[in-house]
Formats: C-alpha cells, structure tokens, sequence
C-alpha cells in the first residue's frame, strides 16, 4: 500500500490576498448570476470570506495592540 504523498506547493499570495480575492471574485459571480437563491449562496460565500479574513488578522495581530472590531455589514454588488 502506498503512503499519500503531501501537496507541498508553496502559496505565491498570503492567506488575506486570497480570501480578498475569492470574496471579490463570488461577488461578481453574484452580480452576474439571475437566480436570486443562487446569487443568495454566492453572497453569503463572499461574507464568509470576508469573516476569515477578519478572524486570521485576529489571530496574527500582536497581543499588545487591541483589535477594533470592522463593520460586517453586508455589502452589495457596487461595493469594491
């Protein structure tokens, strides 16, 4: 029986970089999708993503400086 091999291929882009991108890339999917429960998923991916990042600066933020909380209001398809 072989043993599974690792996917040991390094990221180019930081765990933020590709969570802001995945978030803008759904958001424009939703912007151009016509079912209404479809571009529904679609957002709520987007927020999803959005929270990860937010959680992952949590997390590498230095103890010593307090973290404000964002706004996590939803945003719409004008929203950069």
């Amino acid at each position: 029986m072989e043993k599974k091999r690792r996917n040991r291929a390094k990221q180019i882009l930081t765990l933020d970089e590709r969570l802001a991108r995945q978030a803008q890339s759904l958001r424009m999917r939703a912007c151009h999708t016509a079912s209404a429960q479809e571009r529904s998923l679609l957002f709520k991916r987007a927020r999803q993503m959005e929270e990860a990042r937010d959680i992952s600066a949590l997390l590498s933020a230095p103890a010593s400086q307090p973290v404000r909380a964002k706004d996590l209001s939803s945003k719409g398809c004008n929203a950069s």
